[in-house]
């Protein structure tokens, strides 16, 4: 008998050591060290006073449906007070296209530092529809920023991205 998966809503996560930073704006890789029994994290650090982005290529299944997607950022902060504000946006990238097709509308998540050193799951975000068409063997970029110049951000240190779940639908058992 053939095995068959359910359709429908899937997961993916995108750890902070899949994202590069430009040279030019943007986040310092680091690590984030726990204290008490010496556990540690790759992050992406992103300052309070500049925007800073990071970027990832994505090959999503075959079976994705070509719909919107949505990114929920996980984070920390060693120290500080206040909400970080999180930009994500994407675009399409098919056989030929440049890798720096403008993307999309970006969405922004805001979520408030309520410890620090320990892990933030923000919200899920509003539905991200990327830039471009979906095409087979086709890349998905998403740019990830914090929106320090934004005033509903007013957390007043780095902002440590440890990855991010990115949300997907299906509408296929499988890649064939």
């Amino acid at each position: 008998l053939a095995a068959t998966r359910a359709l429908g809503r899937r997961t993916l996560w995108v750890p902070a050591t899949a994202l590069m930073a430009p040279t030019t704006g943007g986040a310092a890789a680091g690590t984030v060290e726990s204290a008490a029994s010496g556990v540690v994290l790759p992050a992406l650090d992103f300052d309070p006073d500049a925007e800073e982005t990071a970027h990832v290529l994505l090959a999503l299944p075959k079976a994705w449906d070509g719909g919107a997607l949505a990114v929920q950022p996980l984070w920390t902060a060693g120290s500080g007070a206040g909400d970080v504000l999180w930009s994500v946006g994407g675009a399409m990238l098919g056989d030929g296209d440049g890798l720096d097709t403008p993307g999309g509308v970006a969405v922004t998540v805001s979520d408030t530092l309520t410890a620090p050193d320990a892990l933030h799951a923000a919200g899920e975000s509003a539905p991200l529809t990327p830039a471009g068409t979906p095409t087979p063997g086709g890349l998905l970029r998403l740019t990830v920023a914090r929106a320090a110049a934004d005033p509903a951000d007013t957390l007043d240190a780095d902002a440590r991205l440890l990855g991010l779940r990115l949300f997907y639908r299906v509408d296929a058992a499988s890649d064939d």
